[in-house]
């Protein structure tokens, strides 16, 4: 019976199944500001800041963004004119052929519109999300297969606009949804192979 419940573990889905790759400052907490302080294209951070893009800490002062999940602070991503901000990693870790998505946190910067922002990933656009209300809120892309073991996430807010328009980012994370090299196996197989794993001690039982 040991042995049989040693071979059934070893079949099921592993706790590693429901995880992907690190993302560097996943919070946007490096580096530290002070209170209702905010810096434009920071450096030396993991993520790479481009034209109107930043970290801003939490609550009053800087952004005013409302507290995140995560940390004391929040990226942002702003557009006005022609100068959208971009955020950008190169994420390390993934397997090719397996599938992946992506999850994050957004809100409305308080008073201001939100800035529209689309997500991709080695060069391939996986949506635009466009936060609703000063509560963070998670979000998730849909499903893609990682062509390779790496590749360039970012987030890029809407090229052009009249006005100031803002959204806060953060809590950036990779959940693997399917691993390539290791198939699930069916719930139905394993268990046809449980039930004949148990009538096969059975039988040996009364032979003996």
């Amino acid at each position: 019976m040991r042995l049989l419940l040693g071979l059934l573990l070893s079949l099921a889905p592993v706790a590693a199944f429901a995880t992907g790759p690190v993302v560097g400052n996943s919070s946007f907490e490096t580096p530290v500001l002070s209170p209702g302080g905010y810096v434009y294209d920071p450096t030396g951070a993991s993520w790479l800041f481009t034209a109107s893009s930043g970290i801003s800490a939490n609550g009053a002062g800087g952004f005013n963004f409302s507290n995140t999940p995560n940390g004391v602070q929040v990226a942002f991503l702003q557009t006005f004119g022609a100068n959208g901000g971009v955020i950008s990693q190169t994420v390390t870790g993934l397997t090719s052929g397996s599938t992946y998505n992506i999850s994050f946190t957004a809100a409305l910067r308080t008073g201001f519109v939100a800035d529209p922002v689309t997500v991709s990933f080695g060069g391939s656009v996986l949506g635009v999300f466009s936060p609703t209300t000063t509560t963070f809120t998670t979000l998730t892309t849909p499903n893609f297969v990682a062509g390779g073991t790496s590749g360039l996430l970012s987030f890029a807010a809407q090229a052009s606009s009249s006005s100031d328009i803002d959204t806060g980012i953060d809590a950036v994370s990779f959940t693997l949804v399917s691993n390539a090299t290791t198939p699930v196996p069916e719930p139905i197989s394993l268990a046809l192979l449980a039930t004949g794993l148990v009538g096969l001690g059975y039988a040996r039982r009364k032979s003996v």
